[in-house]
Parts: structure tokens; C-alpha cells; sequence
């Protein structure tokens, strides 16, 4: 028979299994591999970007306050708020009784602690004292300073500021704060009262401050305790200081 045979037309596609599997699916993870290495660089480039534009500062309180914001390390503490919780500190544990009444908050009233009564105000400021610090300096306090004659009401005493020094740095988070002023100590013998000098040294260092907010309905006590941490302070050691250090 003289018929002649059909060519066959190869398939545009190359066949796929076998020899060819293995090459095609290494050809499709390199791809992969590219596209993903690509997609990282972008995000990058995005985050570098962020990174190098200037932080958003102004805040706005829903009071309507506003203040200014910027980016400090966390044991960052400012000198103003060293020095002002030095001052209402030292006011809070050395002010009782009648005189110190209108002044100070829960200088009248008394609480109970293992080393004695003491001032609600003063136990107030104690919880600013480190954990291992506290008991002793109570103990210290209630033979002292707030005594037994001053439990029964016998002494008044309110402390006055005079300066407080910026503070000095003696370690990362860590600083001294001198508290200069006297105390207004006044008796039913001596009912005018006197003037003593009485200068304080505080050791302070960066502390935790409270991450969880306040309860709306927490009494006064808690209230005071809680705006206390929230400085983020906390006192290591207290020394009284014969004369003014300048």
C-alpha cells in the first residue's frame, strides 16, 4: 500500500512526570523563595520608614488637657517629679496631730502597725518604702519620732519645706534627693510651738509602675497608696542630715 503516515505534532507543553518533575517543582520554590525574599524587603523598607519619622508628641487627656510626650528610657525618672515626691513624702511621714490636720491629709488619725501606732498619713507613705527597708525604718520611726507621747496626742508636729536640691545621680535609676526644712513641733506646755531644723537625704530608684487602673469606687486610702506607685518611685534608704548640704 502506498498510503503514507500521518506526522504527529509534538505538544507545545512539555509532558509533565517523571524526568521533568523534579526541575520544575526546585524552578517553583526558587520563585517562591524570591517573591518572598522581596515581599521582606518592602516591609522593611516600610518599617524604616516609620522608624525615621517624627513621633506623634502632643497628647490630648479627655479632661482636654494637653501635653507633650517623648520617648524616655524606663527608669527615666525627671528631676520635678524626684523632687516633688521627696517633698510630699517627707511632709506626709514627719506632719501629725492638730497642727498638721488642715495640711495634711490623715495626719490626725492613727492605724495600727506591728512596731507601734503611727500616723494614717505616715502608713500611707510607708508603702513608698522598699519591701526590705520598710519594717526597719517603721520600727525606727515609732521609737524616734512619733513616740508614745505623740500616739496619745501629747505632740504636733508639720513639717516645712524650705528647698528641695535637684537630684544626684547615683546610678542608672537610681538617685539621691536632699529634702531641707523644719518642723513646727508644738505641746500643750509649749501650745506657740518651736522651729527645729530638719533636713532629710532620700535614696530613690525606679520602681514598676501600676499597670492596671484604679477602681472608680476605691476608698481614700487606696487612692493615696495608688498615686504614690504611680510615680514609679521607690525609696531605699533615709538619712537626717545635720546641716544643710550645699
Amino acid at each position: 500500500m502506498l498510503l503514507k503516515g500521518k506526522r504527529v505534532r509534538e505538544p507545545i507543553l512539555p509532558k509533565i512526570g517523571g524526568d521533568n518533575l523534579l526541575p520544575l517543582s526546585m524552578m517553583i520554590m526558587a520563585c517562591s523563595t524570591m517573591l518572598l525574599a522581596l515581599g521582606f524587603l518592602w516591609q522593611g523598607g516600610k518599617l524604616a520608614r516609620l522608624a525615621n519619622n517624627e513621633h506623634p508628641t502632643l497628647v490630648q487627656a479627655s479632661a482636654g488637657k494637653s501635653f507633650i510626650a517623648l520617648p524616655q528610657a524606663y527608669d527615666y525618672r525627671s528631676p520635678q517629679l524626684l523632687q516633688s515626691t521627696a517633698k510630699d513624702w517627707v511632709m506626709l511621714m514627719f506632719s501629725w496631730g492638730e497642727t498638721a490636720s488642715n495640711v495634711v491629709p490623715g495626719s490626725i488619725d492613727l492605724t495600727e502597725h506591728e512596731s507601734g501606732k503611727i500616723p494614717l498619713s505616715a502608713y500611707k507613705a510607708s508603702m513608698l518604702l522598699s519591701d526590705d527597708f520598710r519594717d526597719s525604718f517603721l520600727s525606727l520611726y515609732t521609737a524616734n519620732v512619733f513616740t508614745s507621747e505623740a500616739a496619745q496626742g501629747s505632740i504636733s508636729s508639720l513639717y516645712v519645706p524650705l528647698q528641695v536640691l535637684p537630684p544626684k545621680e547615683i546610678g542608672t535609676g537610681r538617685w539621691e534627693v536632699e529634702v531641707l526644712g523644719s518642723r513646727y513641733i508644738s505641746t500643750p506646755q509649749t501650745p506657740a510651738g518651736k522651729m527645729v531644723p530638719a533636713n532629710f537625704k532620700l535614696e530613690m530608684m525606679a520602681a514598676e509602675i501600676p499597670q492596671s487602673p484604679l477602681e472608680e469606687d476605691a476608698n481614700a486610702s487606696v487612692k493615696a497608696v495608688y498615686q504614690l506607685f504611680e510615680s514609679g518611685i521607690r525609696i531605699t534608704k533615709v538619712e537626717e542630715l545635720p546641716h544643710a548640704s550645699r
